[in-house]
């Protein structure tokens, strides 16, 4: 290439010497006369060479690559320095990148379907605070036939996990995973087949032929990615189901619109008015036209609901559009960009580090540069070799920490633990890739310039006199460095209080009551769906089996129960006997269906009355068990025991009062619940078995599996879960949060000690002599150490100081996050500041002992 260049230059030169020539061969003059008085006039040739060359980008390149060739060479020669810098670099950058992936997948990537920008969620909103509800079938089907905002509406059911997708005919009965959708919403997703097809148009009519798609994932698991599956039939809930088709692997439907593991079988929605019975159990997506606006779609929405449904009971609902993605990510935006903030403090806090390392590897290196440019080197060139010195440790860092990123990412895609949504798209994405690459180039500056200013403006001959006596250059305060010590310890102080409300925050949470003992509990889910009789048969089967799992070894208790605790929720109207109404909605309560033992197997405490009994049967009169928050509201209008709700249009006798549990997460209000006899409200299909045990969870699933499988052998049986794991993944988004952000505070912690323990070593290392002569003329230790003491901790508390402000600011926008403390914890805050100061007082210390302990004869030899 490089010859390539100066074959063209040359040709170049001669063309411009060629016309000047022929110019004056014109004018009369003889061709040696006209070649004199070109080259006269054009100046000397390789001087022009020269001046071209310097414009050319390959004269830089040559440069850079001779200064990268001098950066090795100086890196290594001190191997533990440049580990040093690069372990700081991998880290800032790598948790910047991996905290980078998560915010990007989660919210700002848009979504992985077709116009993502035009999907809307549309939404009924209840009550004073405008809860999220669900949509009733008449109403999708009437925006379906009315709503002209919308290219196309679809639905699924929201409450997917009440349904009932039994395999059987296939050797061993299995549960599967499935939901029920309409079917224009897979191809709104954008979703394909791999084999076969999607479902056509009317199969979620009633009367259309049973049809079902399969996942991907269950197509390889079930069937070896068979492609002779298509067409063939498969028994789902004792119906047969012809295969249409398999769908693509690229539907990222789980994580998005639900925080799901995904879905074995997909299945239509059929949308007869036999539906509506169910009541509010649709999640509706819509896709916008072009050039309509939310708000449009919204008061479009809201007219035709007033209109169709104004003098129905549902005519209190309200309506709500917003994008999709909004509902996916709403929740954790706030927390999301927080750590994104605290990530960005931690690079800064690593880059006030380096610099402090830089400046006083620069201050050693003071002749070096002053034989460089005695020698003939520019300021500009000299700092260009000390940022080329930057550059290269920064690329290297931050290649190890994109690698550790990706890893960190891989992690959490795999984690069960974690309960966040687009898990499955983490991962190092292109504009995370170009994030890496600007942090790479910004950490370089930021960490390179200051000692890159120094270089430059150090002069020729007190640079080579300060070498000739053996003493670095640069001052003995060091100004800029102290300065860069106040944005360390500040920057720490920030990230310290942070983590610690969070960490008192979770403390907090987890000392509160769930209202249930989780230990040594595993639930199984059985659901026969269709496959029995309703009504005394289906009642008969499930307590065969509660007898025959109540009877095992090693099982201590035993219940039914449908809806348990941080696991599915529903919610049903009641009313008060004797209480006016004053809407057309009800007041609504969480619904638990229950066997007998329930309430002593979960470890909820019953404050009054008495447990369900097997009398309480379907024969009997109906009774309801409710818990403290509804029997507040009931004693507002009468005395709870003995009282009536009218629930599901049947009334129902209040015989006990129990412990609120903590349904819908630790860190929410206790809301109002009552509990059914299971006996009273089948059919109810989908029933787990709680079982309170000491063996492990594979023994007690076998053995609950085998007493299944005693009553009936083509049951399927759920996979187990204990509701410890429950309880510890409704809090995984919190402990997430509190985990990084904590590694984030020691790491910066740590940056910050060993920050003013280079600064303090450094300026012992420059004033031995000073050191040296105050000894000898009676300085005891104590003076040597207030010497250096007195200017280190007044740095210190001074950086402290804007900590403590910064810290202040950083805890409100941390007040959402918070449970049980307030954003101004005094006890957080003292703590953060102790932390801090002791890591200041410890890194001055250490080296400040160091230089009372030199003897001053040696001290002044050196000099």
């Amino acid at each position: 290439m490089w010859a390539r260049f100066e074959k063209r230059l040359d040709a170049e030169i001669r063309f411009h010497l060629d016309e000047l020539i022929q110019k004056y061969m014109k004018q009369g003059l003889t061709r040696d006369e006209a070649r004199q008085r070109a080259l006269r006039e054009f100046g000397a040739v390789e001087l022009a060479k020269d001046e071209v060359r310097d414009l050319r980008l390959f004269d830089w390149l040559q440069q850079f690559g001779r200064d990268l060739r001098v950066a090795v060479r100086v890196a290594r020669r001190a191997p533990a320095f440049t580990v040093a810098v690069i372990a700081t670099l991998a880290i800032a950058i790598g948790s910047a990148v991996a905290v980078f992936g998560v915010v990007y997948a989660v919210l700002l990537r848009p979504l992985p379907y077709p116009d993502p920008e035009r999907l809307v969620s549309i939404e009924n909103r209840t009550g004073k605070e405008s809860k999220q509800d669900a949509v009733h079938m008449q109403q999708y089907q009437d925006w379906v036939s009315h709503a002209s905002s919308f290219e196309s509406v679809a639905a699924y059911n929201l409450f997917f996990e009440h349904g009932t997708f039994n395999l059987t005919g296939l050797g061993e009965p299995e549960r599967l995973r499935g939901i029920n959708v309409t079917a224009n919403l897979l191809p709104m997703l954008g979703a394909r087949a791999v084999i076969g097809r999607l479902f056509a148009k009317g199969e979620d009519q009633p009367g259309a032929v049973p049809v079902v798609v399969l996942s991907y994932s269950f197509w390889q698991r079930r069937f070896g990615a068979g492609s002779s599956i298509v067409g063939q039939q498969l028994i789902i809930n004792d119906i047969p189901h012809i295969v249409a088709g398999v769908i693509a692997p690229e539907l990222a439907y789980a994580g998005t619109l639900i925080l799901s593991s995904g879905f074995d079988v997909y299945l239509p929605l059929i949308q007869g008015k036999q539906a509506y019975r169910y009541g509010m159990f649709l999640a509706v997506v819509g896709k916008l036209r072009p050039g309509v606006s939310r708000q449009q779609a919204r008061e479009a929405v809201e007219a035709l609901h007033r209109a169709s449904f104004g003098n129905s009971e549902l005519r209190d609902m309200r309506q709500d559009v917003r994008l999709l993605s909004e509902r996916v990510n709403s929740t954790l935006q706030t927390p999301l960009w927080m750590l994104l903030g605290a990530v960005a403090l931690l690079v800064f806090t690593g880059c006030a580090n380096l610099a402090n390392l830089f400046l006083a590897r620069a201050a050693a290196r003071t002749r070096e540069f002053s034989v460089r440019a005695a020698l003939g080197a520019g300021r500009s060139r000299l700092a260009r070799q000390v940022l080329t010195e930057c550059l290269l440790l920064a690329g290297i860092g931050a290649g190890i920490g994109v690698a550790l990123a990706a890893a960190i990412l891989r992690y959490l895609r795999g984690a069960e633990w974690l309960q966040m949504p687009r898990l499955a798209e983490m991962a190092i994405h292109w504009p995370v890739v170009l994030f890496a690459v600007a942090a790479c180039g910004l950490t370089a500056i930021l960490f390179g310039l200051a000692p890159a200013l120094r270089v430059a403006r150090a002069g020729v001959v007190s640079g080579l006199k300060e070498g000739a006596r053996g003493t670095p250059g640069g001052g003995v305060r060091g100004g800029l460095r102290w300065a860069l010590i106040v944005v360390q310890v500040s920057m720490s102080c920030v990230l310290l209080t942070g983590s610690g409300l969070l960490i008192r925050s979770l403390l907090k949470l987890l000392e509160v009551n769930p209202g249930f003992q989780p230990e040594q509990l595993v639930a199984m889910r059985v659901d026969p769906g269709e496959r029995r009789e309703h009504g005394p048969k289906m009642t008969a089967f499930f307590e065969n089996i509660l007898e025959r799992v109540r009877a095992l070894p090693g099982v201590n208790s035993a219940a039914l129960g449908v809806n348990l605790p941080l696991d599915r929720n529903m919610r049903w109207g009641y009313t008060i006997r004797g209480q006016k109404e004053q809407s057309s909605l009800p007041p609504t309560a969480a619904v638990r269906m229950v066997s007998p033992g329930y309430f002593q197997t979960l470890g909820i405490r019953m404050y009054a009355g008495r447990d369900f009994s097997p009398h309480d049967n379907a024969q009997a009169p109906p009774v309801v068990v409710v818990n403290r928050t509804l029997a507040r509201e009931i004693g507002a209008v009468i005395k709870p025991l003995g009282s009536k709700l009218r629930i599901a249009g049947r009334e129902h006798e209040v015989i006990a009062i129990v412990e609120d549990t903590k349904h819908e997460g630790l860190d929410r209000e206790s809301g109002t619940e009552y509990y059914l006899a299971l006996a009273q409200t089948l059919p109810f299909p989908v029933v787990d078995v709680v079982v309170r045990s000491p063996l492990p969870v594979g023994s007690v699933s076998a053995a609950v599996r085998g007493a299944v499988w005693a009553v009936d052998r083509d049951q399927p049986v759920g996979k187990p879960q204990t509701l410890q794991a429950l309880l510890d993944r409704s809090l995984s988004p919190r402990r997430f949060f509190t985990w990084i952000l904590t590694a984030f505070a020691v790491f910066s912690a740590l940056l910050a000690f060993a920050g003013v323990y280079g600064v303090v070593s450094y300026g012992v290392a420059q004033r031995t002599s000073e050191i040296g002569i105050r000894m000898a003329l009676g300085a005891t230790s104590s003076d040597v150490m207030r010497l250096f003491a007195a200017e280190s901790i007044a740095v210190g508390f001074l950086g402290l100081a804007f900590g403590v402000a910064g810290a202040l600011a950083f805890a409100r926008v941390l007040r959402s996050q918070l449970y049980g403390i307030t954003a101004s914890d005094t006890m957080t805050l003292c703590g953060a500041a102790l932390l801090i100061s002791g890591c200041v007082v410890a890194a001055t210390l250490f080296p400040a002992r160091r230089a009372t302990r030199l003897d001053p004869r040696q001290a002044l030899g050196a000099e």
